[in-house]
Formats: C-alpha cells, sequence, structure tokens
C-alpha cells in the first residue's frame, strides 16, 4: 500500500462523502487506502458509512468524540501505507497522480518527513495556510485578527503593501495572504492537508492527543523539526478546503473560542513555558479591553480566567 489518506468525521456526513469521492475519481487504479474514523457521529453517518462499498475503504467508528489528532492517530493505527495523508473530511482532492506526485517529492528530498500542499477556497482563490512558528508577536496578531483584516480588505492590503518599512511579522502576513507561493521549506503549515512519511509518524507518536482540537498541527511540525527533518510545501498538489471564507458562523461558537484559546496555551506551556506569563498577560490585556465590543474577546477573557497556567 503506498498512500494511506486518514479523515476524520464529527456529524458532517454529506460533506465528508464528498471528499471521499474526490479522492475515489482522482486516484482511480492508483495504490491508495481511505480510513474514515468517526467520532461517534448522530447524524446517520455510521448507518451510511457501513454500507460504503469500496475494496480501498475501511470506517471505524468511536463511540465517543476523541478529537481530531487522537482520531487521526486511532486512523493511523489501522493504516498500512508507505505514506500517511491527513485530509481534513471538507476538502475536496483537485490533483491526479498523486501517489506519483507524493512518491517523486520524498524521493526526491530525503530530509523532508512531511509535505504540505496548495490550498484553495472554494471560489479558486489562495487559502493561506503555510504558517512561521508562533511567537508572542503572531499570537497578537491573531487574538486582534490582523490576518482578516489585510485579507479582508483591500485598503488595508495596499496600506499595508506600500508601507515604506515593513516588520518582518508584516511581511510574513503580505506573503500569507497576498502570494502564491512556489515550492520550497516551511516551518508548518495547516492539518487540513498534511502528508507524512510513515516512519516520520510514528516516530513522532502521531498528534499530541492533549489537543482537542486546534495547533496540533503546529505542534507536530515543531516536533519533527526538533528531530531534524525539513517540511516541504508544494504547489503540484492542491485541494479544495471549505473552511475560512464560510467559517463566519465558528466566530461566536464558544465551544470553539474556548478550544483555541486552550491549545495555543498548551502549545506554550509545553514548548515555551518561560513566555507563558507574557502570553496571558497578551491575552488578558486584549480580552480585556475589547469586552464591552466583541462576543469572542469576551468568551476569550473567561476562557483565560478559567485557565490554570
Amino acid at each position: 500500500m503506498l498512500v494511506s489518506f486518514i479523515l476524520v468525521n464529527y456529524n458532517t456526513k454529506d460533506i465528508t462523502y464528498k471528499a471521499i469521492k474526490s479522492i475515489i475519481n482522482k486516484l482511480n487504479k492508483e495504490d491508495y487506502e481511505i480510513i474514515l474514523v468517526d467520532n461517534a457521529s448522530t447524524d446517520g453517518s455510521k448507518e451510511f458509512f457501513e454500507k460504503l462499498n469500496s475494496p480501498n475503504f475501511k470506517y471505524i467508528y468511536n463511540t465517543k468524540n476523541l478529537g481530531f489528532g487522537k482520531a487521526n492517530n486511532i486512523g493511523f493505527k489501522y493504516s498500512k501505507g508507505k505514506y500517511i495523508y491527513i485530509l481534513n473530511n471538507d476538502t475536496l482532492l483537485n490533483t491526479k497522480n498523486i501517489t506519483k506526485i507524493i512518491e517523486n517529492k520524498f524521493n526526491k528530498f530525503p530530509e523532508v518527513g512531511i509535505l504540505a500542499t496548495k490550498v484553495l477556497y472554494p471560489d479558486g482563490t489562495l487559502q493561506p495556510n503555510v504558517q512561521s512558528f508562533s511567537n508572542l508577536w503572531t499570537v497578537t496578531l491573531r487574538l486582534l485578527k490582523v490576518g482578516q483584516l489585510v485579507r479582508n480588505n483591500k485598503f488595508a492590503l495596499n496600506l499595508f503593501r506600500w508601507f515604506p518599512i515593513k516588520p518582518n511579522f508584516i511581511k510574513v502576513y503580505l506573503e500569507n495572504f497576498d502570494k502564491e507561493k512556489k515550492e520550497g521549506l516551511i516551518d508548518w503549515a495547516s492539518g487540513c492537508s498534511l502528508i507524512f512519511r510513515r516512519e516520520v509518524y510514528e516516530e513522532l507518536g502521531g498528534f499530541d492527543e492533549n489537543f482537542f482540537m486546534y495547533t496540533e498541527d503546529e505542534e507536530i511540525c515543531y516536533r519533527a523539526k526538533l528531530k531534524g527533518y525539513k517540511i516541504l510545501y508544494t504547489p503540484d498538489i492542491v485541494i479544495t478546503h471549505f473552511e475560512g471564507k464560510s467559517s463566519e458562523n465558528s466566530e461566536i461558537n464558544e465551544f470553539v473560542i474556548r478550544e483555541k484559546v486552550k491549545s495555543e496555551f498548551y502549545y506554550f506551556k509545553k514548548h515555551f513555558p518561560e513566555k507563558l506569563p507574557v502570553l496571558k498577560n497578551i491575552y488578558f490585556t486584549i480580552s480585556t479591553l475589547g469586552y464591552p465590543f466583541s462576543k469572542r474577546l469576551r468568551i476569550v477573557h473567561k476562557t483565560i480566567r478559567r485557565l490554570n497556567v
């Protein structure tokens, strides 16, 4: 078996089925398998996917929602592929001959342990999925939603572009939101589309299961770097991701906001514990100032007060 696709489903039967069909349609007779791990869906997914008739398809049903990372780790235990493709269930695979491309990339770059792919929004525009490792500056920018401002506001984008002196964190944001990336080494990329050498995923122990959702993709890339593996971005593999521009509802989803905050603090606690006091001050200050004006920041503020850090 050459490539094992692992997808995680939670009450999104229809969109998950579209993702699976896109893989089957693009790969045809290539050497692959699809492993779908279901986190206790109650929308009819279990009945539907248990009946899905495909020789390359495995379905695993968890009796409770175990989170993104742990579900992928369970899928890995059932996999046989030389390469492990972690793919979000709200995606469509757009590239043919993908197994050949993956094999060629890993053979050409023996130091590379993880491949990241090009990601598009549903309207065909570039979705920024490549990032530098988090620091206190980028945390502040994310909390203030500077990236969203740059991406959605042409005036702000032009203002930043023509600014005579650009701090490095502004340059990074401009590159992420306004520039087609060429193939090259990166820090980390979104877990919506990551491809691992099997032995690398195994050596890393997969995703850290202390993350329920969010930040586990950055963290596994960081651990891979610590072990000496390179991470390569390639635009030769392309997916469409139905998150991002259509995720406005998650802005006020209290559970999602809480998990994002908890995951970020756990990441810093694990790898940069000396920065935790400053991180907490940044979160506390911004959420306090924005408390009267933003439901999102009110949720952030309440989450910070409850965190044991």
